[in-house]
C-alpha cells in the first residue's frame, strides 16, 4: 500500500465558511483551533485493520467522488467539538464508529479526541457535500 495519512471527505469551502459563521458566536475566544473541513473516512493507522477498505477508496478517488451527507448533532468534550454525520455513503465506507467532523479543539487537545466525545446532542439537520480526498 502507498502512504497516505487519510481518506476523507473534504468539506466545500463554501460550506465550511457557512458553518463557521454559524456557530462562532456561541463560542467566544476560548478555542485553540477551528478544523471543520473534512469527515474521516479512515486514517493510516486504521489501514492495517481495513486493508480491503483502502483499496476501495483509493479506486473511488481516481475516480473522482462526491457525497452529500447531513449534520445529525453536535457532540461536546473538554477537548474539542465535532458534528455528527449520517450518510449511506459514510456508512458503508467510514471506518470510524461514529462519523463525524471535528469542528474545533481546545487548548491541549487534538483531533483525535472526537472519536472520545460520549455525549451528543441532537440538533436541527444541515445538509451539506463534500469530495472524497487522499490526502497523504
Amino acid at each position: 500500500m502507498e502512504d497516505f495519512h487519510y481518506f476523507s471527505l473534504d468539506v466545500e469551502k463554501r460550506t465550511k465558511g457557512w458553518l463557521f459563521s454559524v456557530v462562532e458566536k456561541y463560542l467566544g475566544n476560548n478555542y485553540y483551533k477551528i478544523i471543520c473541513d473534512h469527515v474521516t473516512l479512515l486514517h493510516t493507522s486504521q489501514k492495517e485493520k481495513y486493508p480491503g477498505l483502502y483499496k476501495v477508496l483509493s479506486e473511488m478517488e481516481r475516480k473522482g467522488v462526491n457525497d452529500t451527507f447531513t449534520i445529525t448533532h453536535i457532540g461536546v468534550s473538554d477537548k474539542c467539538i465535532a458534528f455528527k454525520v449520517e450518510s449511506k455513503f459514510i456508512h458503508r465506507f467510514c471506518a470510524n464508529k461514529i462519523p463525524h467532523i471535528t469542528y474545533l479543539v481546545y487548548e491541549g487537545g487534538k483531533p483525535v479526541d472526537s472519536n472520545k466525545i460520549e455525549k451528543w446532542i441532537p440538533i436541527q439537520r444541515i445538509i451539506l457535500g463534500g469530495r472524497l480526498v487522499k490526502h497523504t
